[in-house]
């Protein structure tokens, strides 16, 4: 069953949300735990690496397993991201927190293309 347009823009609006989202609380949970002020801002930085990184062999991904199952990944590698940063937080390490943002990066990455899924 293919999904419906709506439901790729509803996931694409949530992915542009969690975007925003990182982008405004990344250094400040960075800083929060310890990194300098100089060091924290390097978090969108970390988002953006994983972004780029992924885009490497997404499209490999996507031909391999399909849609449904590059944008499966994209979510799971998000879930496994945000557990990173709520370990980190909780441990209070700024190394967790930049490696969460990679992989939150990495999910970002692939939810770039629901858009051109909708179409």
């Amino acid at each position: 069953m293919k999904p419906s347009v709506y439901v790729l823009c509803g996931c694409w609006a949530c992915t542009l949300t969690a975007s925003t989202l990182i982008t405004a609380s990344a250094p400040l949970a960075a800083r929060h735990v310890g990194a300098s002020r100089a060091l924290a801002p390097f978090t969108i930085g970390a988002f953006l690496f994983g972004a780029a990184l992924v885009s490497l062999v997404s499209s490999r991904l996507f031909l391999a397993v399909g849609r449904g199952g590059g944008f499966a990944a994209g979510c799971v590698l998000g879930m496994v991201g945000g557990a990173v940063g709520v370990v980190s937080l909780e441990a209070q390490a700024p190394g967790g927190v930049f490696a969460a943002c990679v992989l939150i990066g990495t999910s970002q990455g692939l939810g770039q293309f629901y858009r051109f899924a909708a179409t």
